[in-house]
């Protein structure tokens, strides 16, 4: 499955799949102070016929800066520290176990997200890459069917670990911009 997001935000976007449709979207309102960013899945339209995309939440990630973030999902709250911990080298691995309680790893390298099982293989099953066309730019999500038992998890983890790499991309970016100029 390949998802095309169409902001380059991740916590404001709208992910489409091979044919357009929107299949997900995330709403983070405010500038200031404690965010939550909302993922909502299409649902079929109840109504025989009709062409409307109608969504509905499936879960939340409340941004903090020095506490632990939380994941609601299923009716569950989820502290981030607890439940998909950092590791390796300057916090770029992410560890947390899905519903088949397989475990599983998102890889943060400098400008891509990859999701792999965490049993020493190396299996790709998610990977996230921006590309540059003489159009534009944009940004694409490929997922498994390895995974699709748990697309929406899948979703969720990669907003928040998208989110984790960009701060620190945009962290290396301002400190060496800042080592040039003193």
């Amino acid at each position: 499955m390949f998802f095309t997001l169409t902001s380059s935000s991740v916590r404001n976007t709208i992910l489409t799949n091979e044919s357009g449709q929107a299949v997900y979207t995330t709403n983070t309102p405010g500038k200031m102070g404690s965010r939550t960013t909302t993922l909502s899945k299409i649902k079929p339209s109840e109504k025989k016929g009709e062409m409307r995309d109608d969504f509905e939440t499936i879960a939340e990630i409340e941004w903090h800066f020095f506490a632990s973030s939380i994941f609601r999902m299923n009716g569950k709250e989820l502290r981030t520290k607890e439940f998909i911990p950092s590791g390796g080298l300057q916090g770029r691995r992410r560890t947390f176990t899905g519903p088949d309680g397989k475990s599983y790893k998102w890889v943060l390298n400098f400008t891509s997200v990859t999701l792999e099982l965490a049993d020493g293989s190396q299996t790709n099953l998610a990977s996230f890459q921006r590309i540059s066309t003489f159009g534009g730019s944009g940004a694409v999500l490929e997922v498994s069917p390895l995974v699709s038992h748990m697309l929406d998890l899948v979703i969720l983890t990669f907003i928040y670990v998208e989110k984790l790499r960009r701060d620190k991309e945009t962290a290396t970016r301002n400190a060496a911009i800042a080592a040039i100029v003193s």
